[in-house]
This record gives C-alpha cells, sequence and structure tokens, in this order.
C-alpha cells in the first residue's frame, strides 16, 4: 500500500495497554505500518490504550463511523473520520483542543522512518507556534531596549545582542551586522509608529517629537534608510 507494507488493525473491543504496545513493536520490528482503525472512540481518548495511539501516531487517532462510511459510498474512495489534537495559540499560551474531520485514506500519511499513520501533522503545527512564541518574546526584549531613553551608543551591544537572538530564533542567517545609528533610528520610528508614543531618542526630545521632523532627520541625516521610513509611514499610516 503505497509503496510499503500496511496493517490494518481494527478495534472493536477494548484492548490492554501492554498488547497495544506489543503489537505496535512487532509491527516496527518487521518495517509495517500498522493503521488501527476503531468503531467507537471515547471523547478525547480517555481510555488507556486510546491514549497511547494517539501519543504513537502524533496525536490522530482513525475511527469508521456512519458519516465516514457514508462518503465511502459516495465516494468510492475509503474514508475515516480522524480525531486529532489540535494546539492553538492563545495570547502567549498554546492550548490543544479536540477536533475530527472525515478525511479520504489517501489525504492519510503513512511514515516509513518514524511508522506513524497520521492526518494532521501535530508534532509540526506544536513546533511552528513554540517558534512563533519563543520570536515573540524575543522581539519584546528588543522592544523593550529599543524603547530606552538612551543614546544609540549606550544601547549599542545590547540591541546587537537581541538582534542576533531576535534573528536566531526567526531562523534568519548570522551574521547580524551590528546597528548603525540610522538602523537604530529605524527602529525607533517602527516601534513609535506601532505603540502610537514616541520612544527611545525619538522621544527624548519633547518639543521635536512629531513625525515631520522626524522624517526631515531620516531624509537629511540617514537617506539609505529613507525608503524604509516610508515603507514604515505607508504601512502603519
Amino acid at each position: 500500500f503505497l509503496g510499503h507494507t500496511v496493517a490494518i488493525e481494527i478495534q472493536l473491543s477494548s484492548t490492554y495497554l501492554d498488547v497495544i504496545v506489543a503489537r505496535e513493536t512487532f509491527y516496527r520490528d518487521n518495517g509495517t505500518t500498522v493503521l488501527w482503525i476503531f468503531d467507537r472512540l471515547t471523547d478525547h481518548g480517555h481510555r488507556l490504550y486510546e491514549k497511547d495511539i494517539y501519543f504513537h501516531h502524533n496525536g490522530n487517532a482513525f475511527e469508521l463511523t456512519d458519516q465516514a462510511i457514508s462518503e465511502s459510498e459516495v465516494t468510492g474512495v475509503p474514508h475515516l473520520t480522524c480525531h486529532y489534537r489540535a494546539p492553538v495559540l492563545e495570547q502567549d499560551n498554546i492550548r490543544i483542543e479536540w477536533r475530527e474531520r472525515v478525511v479520504p485514506l489517501s489525504e492519510i500519511t503513512f511514515c516509513t522512518k518514524t511508522f506513524r499513520v497520521f492526518w494532521y501533522d501535530y508534532d509540526a503545527v506544536l513546533a511552528d507556534l513554540q517558534a512563533q512564541l519563543a520570536l515573540g518574546e524575543a522581539l519584546e526584549l528588543l522592544r523593550s531596549v529599543i524603547c530606552l531613553d538612551a543614546t544609540v551608543g549606550a544601547r549599542s551591544a545590547e540591541l546587537h545582542a537581541h538582534l542576533k537572538h531576535a534573528a536566531r530564533v526567526a531562523g534568519i542567517p548570522a551574521p547580524v551586522p551590528e546597528p548603525d545609528t540610522g538602523a537604530v533610528r529605524m527602529l525607533e520610528v517602527i516601534v513609535s509608529a506601532q505603540s502610537g508614543r514616541f520612544v527611545g531618542e525619538l522621544g527624548a526630545s519633547r518639543g521635536c517629537a512629531n513625525w515631520p521632523f522626524w522624517a526631515n532627520v531620516i531624509f537629511e541625516h540617514y537617506p539609505g534608510y529613507a525608503k524604509a521610513f516610508l515603507r514604515a509611514a505607508e504601512h502603519y499610516q
């Protein structure tokens, strides 16, 4: 099946956890992927052997429901109901919720390296959300230094360290150049536009804290960043 050996285990009754583990081990030792099909799953996989199958198969388990049978008859393609764990990003936390969907057999992944069977790639989605959280934390640290009412020279080393950390978390290739004064001004411009108040040295000159003034400063003293300034102005209106 799909270029490799697949065993189908139809689970019609409760099975002890050690039996499930033993069968999984046997199939893997023989280079075979096993597809477990339940006739009835408890809500969220409460039974131990159901949890074990969810765990070993990337947060997925498959059930032959009436809806899946109906879809199979209509399309002529075998369908199963996939119950899966879905990570959801909520503010600074990742919440796991249970979902289900009727899927054709052709869309199910049979991984020959891990012997996992899944439709929804729980691990990949979770890793992506964790990376987003890590990047958000790195950017908040960077923003805190950008907002300091201090000279560029006083912040330069710390800014560079946080920029390198944020780039590493975001997967941006090294090296990260040390920011010059124009680059720091642009960082201040972006964060000021985001927050609706002038930060860093942009906000230090109280009488000159307005956008026309800083536009003139960028265009006259840091012309290499003029296009970036205009893009930021357009983006944040």
